[in-house]
């Protein structure tokens, strides 16, 4: 009797925890996706397993050149040799502001986030750190020194810009542009 009593709790106590919410700051679970396509060296469209509908995702921790910037196309394609077509393991961290899954990505033991930043085709993202599990923080930190000491990848190119700065030159020059549209006389 004491046995079935104590089984009915134990199972009570399972059941009541699979309907509670997720505690504050719990991740989504990880889950398994076909890499769709690459769209640039830290972007992907990709389809959970089981599902029809495809998303986008951005690999957590790292930022690759833009598409116009130089290292560009260089950096999609290595991702693409990395990933597409392959099933991996999406480790979720957040929704970004453009509604993009962001995730840690692994092909077996190997991640994918570090593999670009040893392959010098992406910066460390420092400012968005916190989206990487902190086991990983001072890896890609060091990937990201070792590349660019052996000038690897787009560290070959002393004045690389890293995209945050692009995206922020980009910006400026298109808020100045339409001020100038605005000023000119019709």
């Amino acid at each position: 009797m004491r046995r079935a009593v104590l089984s009915f709790l134990l199972l009570l106590g399972l059941s009541v925890s699979a309907l509670a919410p997720p505690a504050a700051g719990a991740r989504d679970a990880d889950f398994h996706a076909v890499v769709l396509r690459v769209q640039d060296g830290d972007s992907l469209l990709i389809r959970r397993s089981g599902q029809t509908r495809s998303e986008r995702l951005r690999i957590a921790g790292i930022d690759a050149p833009e598409r116009h910037q130089p290292h560009a196309d260089a950096s999609r394609a290595a991702l693409a040799a990395l990933v597409e077509g392959e099933r991996v393991r999406i480790i979720p961290s957040k929704k970004d502001r453009y509604g993009r899954l962001v995730a840690t990505i692994r092909l077996g033991e190997r991640d994918i986030g570090l593999a670009m930043l040893e392959g010098g085709h992406a910066w460390y993202f420092r400012r968005y750190r916190r989206d990487l599990p902190a086991e990983l923080r001072k890896p890609y930190e060091r990937a990201e020194a070792m590349a660019r000491e052996e000038g690897i990848g787009l560290w070959r190119d002393p004045a690389a810009q890293a995209p945050w700065e692009y995206r922020s030159v980009q910006r400026d020059q298109r808020a100045d542009a339409a001020g100038r549209e605005r000023l000119s006389p019709s």
